[in-house]
């Protein structure tokens, strides 16, 4: 995209009207006088600028076009008028197409605060769009570019949403770095807003990572920085990882008054959030073998997120399908199993999928074909390998060898290795 320098734009504006030099002319402005504007021999002043903007309204005004331009406009240098345009931009329903060209404007301007601001809200996209790989490059080149110009005001921000890629990855280690640098930024910054996500992502890391303890005590000071009325949406979050902690500790009756109190607390009964605690308290059921109880609570999530919520029904599914299995019914949990894995992979949500593949595991390994079985455990492999899982991996080539070598497939064995270890 081209930007005008004053006398470019003096010109254009002038032919758009249909008008000639001499149009322009009066008292203090001879024509020649605009020639030389127009060919930046001689500079424009604001008093000249009032002039010619009067006279082009004037003439749009005769022609019934509505210009209403200023002196502003005209004065603007090509580089002002490149931060115009990119500052409109970002400011309106921007796509991947128009930040890519805001990027480079900005770029080819030395607009660097812009540069680093559209390098944001593309990383924002990609996050929106949960392609989490692009959203990171994006982020860093956003770090970079501010620090360029030493504005740290986004860095807190930036390096929780960077954890957030992380985290939706599956990276927890990583992502609890970030996030411990987003939450050290955040308060030196005095960003309570960012302060505040980065304790709770902290404490969904930790939880992750098996630290119930130090999850417990983050989950605690988010809720501490929290409005309930205003946050309540994460209050139910983090007192449900508290509770979750709990669970993993064996703690139940802790985790159960949690859950049970937060379900008094919603008005409606068809919140996204209310799905959320309605699963977990039938995963608590689960856990104590309470299995009637447990899917009771997982259909009423399942209920909830079928009407609002399809891009969280798979944690539903396949958490309804993990009871069934422990009961036996494995035609009905391969129903929701796959279903659950259809949806995971729809909406990137890479835990799910892999839940889903472990338990189609169990349940080929029980009653399934030798085929079924293989094709399960490839892509569970498959899976851990994009993720650089190397504990997960060793396990699934383990099992997949023992696999064949139980069932005299010795050949398939070697091939599988030799595809599988030497060139990796």
């Amino acid at each position: 995209m081209e930007f005008l320098t004053p006398g470019e734009r003096i010109k254009k504006t002038r032919k758009m009207l249909k008008m000639k030099q001499l149009d322009l002319q009066g008292e203090k402005i001879r024509r020649n006088y605009v020639s030389m504007l127009e060919t930046g021999e001689r500079g424009l002043t604001k008093d000249t600028a009032n002039y010619l903007a009067e006279k082009f309204n004037n003439k749009a005004y005769e022609l019934g076009i509505n210009l209403n331009i200023d002196s502003s406009y005209l004065l603007m240098s090509p580089k002002d008028e490149a931060l115009k345009y990119c500052m409109d931009a970002l400011n309106s329903d921007i796509t991947i197409e128009l930040i890519n060209s805001v990027i480079e404007i900005s770029h080819n301007y030395d607009l660097s605060d812009i540069e680093g601001e559209a390098l944001l809200k593309k990383g924002n996209i990609y996050y929106d769009e949960r392609k989490y790989s692009q959203a990171v490059f994006n982020y860093i080149d956003s770090l970079s570019k501010y620090s360029e110009i030493e504005n740290n005001k986004f860095d807190a921000y930036l390096f929780n949403k960077l954890g957030l890629c992380k985290l939706n990855e599956l990276f927890f280690a990583e992502a609890l770095l970030f996030f411990n640098k987003a939450y050290f930024l955040s308060k030196i910054n005095n960003d309570l807003y960012t302060q505040k996500h980065s304790v709770y992502n902290i404490s969904l890391c930790q939880r992750k990572l098996h630290e119930f303890d130090e999850s417990i005590e983050y989950a605690d000071k988010y809720l501490f920085l929290c409005e309930k009325s205003t946050d309540f949406i994460n209050y139910v979050y983090a007192n449900i990882v508290k509770a979750n902690c709990y669970r993993d500790l064996k703690k139940f009756e802790d985790a159960e008054i949690i859950y049970l109190s937060l379900l008094g607390e919603f008005s409606s009964s068809r919140e996204p959030t209310l799905a959320y605690v309605y699963n977990n308290l039938g995963l608590l059921y689960a856990d104590v073998e309470e299995y009637d109880k447990a899917i009771e609570y997982l259909e009423l999530s399942q209920k909830i997120r079928t009407e609002v919520d399809i891009a969280n029904l798979d944690s539903s599914l396949i958490s309804k399908a993990g009871i069934l299995i422990k009961l036996g019914r494995y035609n009905e949990a391969l129903i929701l199993i796959n279903l659950g894995i259809d949806l995971a992979n729809k909406y990137s949500n890479i835990e799910y999928v892999l839940k889903g593949y472990y338990m189609l595991i169990d349940i080929y390994s029980e009653t399934g074909t030798i085929a079924e079985l293989e094709t399960a455990y490839i892509k569970t492999l498959k899976i851990a390998e994009e993720k650089s899982d190397y504990k997960a991996i060793l396990d699934i080539y383990n099992k997949l060898c023992l696999m064949y070598l139980n069932n005299d497939m010795t050949d398939k064995a070697i091939e599988f290795l030799n595809s599988h270890l030497i060139h990796k």
